[in-house]
């Protein structure tokens, strides 16, 4: 009995088509984050080049300071909550933005400067019904009184393109900085 390897791979295709659910499903993920104690509201980043292994930039933070989260995918995903360094923060729904559009606000209190030379990797967990995104932001962390905390590109957003795969872990497979 010999099996037609095109009839095999066309009801292939035709099987997947028809189970949409096997099909990893792709979104635009933007972040935005704001110093809410500031009155620029500015966030930074400095190029790093090869430097340290998480990434080629360093977002610049202030300890003991709040900032504002701004989650918004496209097409649009359910969250259910975010947790960011250490800190389980409330997902809000952006008023008239509908479902994929949140806010949160972190607080960086207790956490102390990054040494010079240094960077900290932070983990931000973003989870949705059986979905789970995990990534590590590459940080410095400055006094409220460092000048240097302020100084660099001015970060608008994070967009990363995202991929969910089968078993619900959502990958990022590109990152820009706007």
């Amino acid at each position: 009995m010999t099996v037609d390897v095109q009839q095999a791979a066309a009801t292939s295709c035709v099987g997947k088509q028809q189970n949409s659910k096997n099909v990893s499903k792709t979104f635009q993920l933007t972040i935005s984050l704001k110093n809410i104690e500031d009155g620029s509201n500015n966030v930074t980043f400095k190029q790093d080049g090869s430097r340290f292994p998480t990434s080629q930039r360093t977002i610049k933070l202030i300890t003991n300071c709040k900032y504002q989260i701004v989650l918004t995918s496209k097409p649009a995903q359910e969250f259910t909550s975010l947790h960011l360094a250490g800190s389980d923060l409330e997902l809000i729904p952006e008023k008239g933005q509908g479902i994929g559009s949140y806010s949160a606000i972190w607080d960086t209190a207790g956490i102390e400067p990054t040494r010079r030379g240094g960077r900290q990797d932070i983990l931000f967990v973003l989870e949705g019904q059986n979905q789970t995104l995990t990534q590590k932001l590459q940080t410095k962390f400055y006094g409220k009184q460092d000048s240097h905390g302020i100084i660099g590109h001015r970060l608008e957003a994070l967009v990363w393109n995202c991929e969910i795969n089968l078993n619900g872990q959502i990958n990022v497979n590109d990152e820009k900085i706007l």
